[in-house]
């Protein structure tokens, strides 16, 4: 849902100011492991940057990085070529 903040164009009172909270799921689709590559698509925005991470276990402090990829207004395909075919969790990180 869309906030206003103060002076969002009311008369006399400055020009609007349109703020949205950050997407905190999005659709991610065609998840694919073949040939030791792990691939899905995600949509994307122009202007934002997407980027793969991954951990083997949950409780791991650090996520892996791998690749950023720059949002097109269309889906997108992330990659992992390193999937070894052990357990992985993946988060995708858009900003």
């Amino acid at each position: 849902m869309a906030q206003f903040r103060s002076g969002d164009g009311f008369p006399g009172m400055g020009t609007p100011c349109l703020t949205t909270p950050p997407i905190l799921q999005s659709l991610v689709s065609a998840p694919a492991l073949s040939n030791g590559v792990f691939s899905l698509s995600v949509p994307t925005q122009s202007g934002r940057v997407y980027e793969l991470e991954y951990k083997r276990l949950l409780d791991e402090t650090n996520w892996t990085v791998l690749a950023l990829v720059a949002g097109s207004g269309r889906p997108e395909v992330l990659i992992d070529p390193t999937a070894d075919g052990a357990q992985r969790f993946y988060r995708i990180r858009r900003w």
